[in-house]
C-alpha cells in the first residue's frame, strides 16, 4: 500500500530491524502493527500464523460482543454497552457494588430475581440479535449461593445465569446451575448431580446440554468450593467451524463435547432472554438465581481459548474483559491487543483473534 503499510493475501512476510518504523500488515480479518520491532506473518489457506516482536499489536476484525451488560451505569436499567438489548431488572435483582467496576446485581432466588433483556428483536427462529450462525459465547462473573437441592420441583433446583427461550422450548439456550438426573438430552450422556449446564439447539442434533460436574474430580471444583464467596468467571462456548462445545471456569476448559465440524445452531426468535431466571416461568422461583452476577456478555461467535484466558487474567487485574478500566460507556469500535513478545501464535480464521500460542514439537 505504501512504505509502512503492506497487504498480505497469501504467503509469508518478515520485518526485521525496521529502524523504529511502525509497519502495518493487513490480512483479511486482522491488522498487525510492528510498533518498531520485528514481525513475521504467514498466511496459508486463510490460517494466519504470527511470530511477534517485542511490541506487536493486533487489531482483529471481529472482537466485539453482540451484547454487553457491565451493570456499571447509574441508570435503573441494565444498559447494553454493545447492542440494543438494555434490560429491565425486577425487584428481586438489586444493584450492588460490582465484582469489578461500580455495579453488579444480587439476585434473591425469588420469582422476581430476573433482568429481562428482551428478544433481541427476533420474530421467528434464526432472527434477532440473539440468532447466531458462526457460534456463540456466553460469559459472566458470578458469586453463587446455589443450594443444589435435588428435591426442589420435579427435576431439582436450577439457578439460571442466562437463558433465552423461544415459543418452541426445544430451541432454548441456557447457562445454569443444575442438579438433576435422568435427562435423555445430555451429550456426553450420563447421570450428574450438581453441575453447570450449557444447553443449545443444533441442526441435525436437536437440543442437548453439556454438563460440567461440580464433583471435585479431574481438576473440577466442588459446589462448596465454588461457594467460597469469591467471584468466578464462567464461559459457555460453541464453535460451528470446529463443532467443539465447551464450558470454561476461571480460564480453564473443564467440560467439552465434540460435534461434527460445521454443525449449525438454531437460535434467536421472539422468546425473551433473562439474566438470573427463566424467561418463561414468571410466577415461579425454581429457576431463579441466588447470588451475584456481573459483566455478562453474549457473542455471535466462539471466543478462542487464548482470549478466554486473557479475559480471566484481566478480571484478576480489576479490568474488564477487554483490558479496559471498568466504565459506563459503549465499547469502542476497534481494540488494540498487545501480543506476548517473541511468540508464535495462530489466529482464528473467522475473527482474527489469537487462538493459541503455537508450540513446536
Amino acid at each position: 500500500l505504501n512504505q509502512t503499510e503492506i497487504e498480505l493475501k497469501q504467503g509469508t512476510i518478515s520485518i526485521e530491524e525496521p529502524q523504529g518504523n511502525n509497519i502495518s500488515i493487513f490480512g483479511n480479518n486482522f491488522t498487525m502493527q510492528s510498533s518498531g520491532s520485528s514481525l513475521s506473518v504467514k498466511l496459508k489457506d486463510d490460517l494466519p500464523t504470527i511470530t511477534t516482536g517485542n511490541q506487536t499489536i493486533l487489531i482483529p476484525k471481529r472482537w466485539r460482543p453482540q451484547h454487553y451488560w457491565s451493570f456499571n451505569s447509574n441508570s435503573d436499567r441494565a444498559v447494553d454497552f454493545a447492542g440494543n438489548a438494555t434490560g429491565i431488572p425486577s425487584k428481586g435483582a438489586v444493584r450492588i457494588n460490582g465484582l469489578i467496576g461500580n455495579g453488579a446485581f444480587d439476585f434473591d432466588n425469588s420469582q422476581n430475581a430476573r433482568i429481562n433483556v428482551g428478544s433481541g428483536g427476533g420474530t421467528a427462529p434464526a432472527t434477532g440479535s440473539f440468532a447466531v450462525t458462526d457460534g456463540v459465547t456466553i460469559e459472566a462473573l458470578f458469586v453463587t449461593r446455589y443450594s443444589g437441592d435435588p428435591n426442589k420441583g420435579s427435576t431439582g433446583e436450577l439457578d439460571e445465569i442466562f437463558r433465552k427461550d423461544q415459543s418452541d422450548k426445544d430451541h432454548r439456550m441456557l447457562l445454569s446451575f443444575q442438579n438433576d438426573k435422568g435427562k435423555t438430552f445430555l451429550k456426553p450422556e450420563g447421570d450428574f448431580e450438581e453441575s453447570l449446564s450449557f444447553g443449545l439447539y443444533l441442526v441435525g442434533q436437536g437440543y442437548n446440554e453439556l454438563k460440567l460436574p461440580l464433583d471435585g474430580k479431574n481438576g473440577r471444583p466442588t459446589l462448596n468450593q465454588l461457594k467460597d464467596g469469591n467471584a468466578h468467571h464462567v464461559v459457555a462456548n460453541y464453535n460451528v467451524r470446529t463443532g467443539l462445545k465447551a464450558i470454561y471456569l476461571d480460564g480453564k476448559m473443564l467440560a467439552h463435547y465434540q460435534y461434527p465440524a460445521g454443525s449449525k445452531m438454531l437460535s434467536g426468535g421472539s422468546g425473551m432472554a433473562n439474566i438470573g431466571n427463566s424467561p418463561n416461568v414468571l410466577d415461579r422461583n425454581r429457576e431463579a438465581y441466588s447470588g451475584i452476577i456481573d459483566e455478562v456478555t453474549f457473542y455471535n461467535f466462539a471466543l478462542p481459548e487464548y482470549m478466554i484466558r486473557q479475559h480471566f487474567n484481566f478480571f484478576q487485574q480489576g479490568l474488564n474483559y477487554f483490558g479496559l478500566t471498568p466504565n459506563a460507556t459503549a465499547l469502542p469500535k476497534n481494540i488494540h491487543i498487545q501480543l506476548p513478545a517473541q511468540q508464535t501464535l495462530r489466529l482464528d480464521p473467522l475473527t482474527g483473534l489469537p487462538e493459541s500460542i503455537y508450540l513446536k514439537p
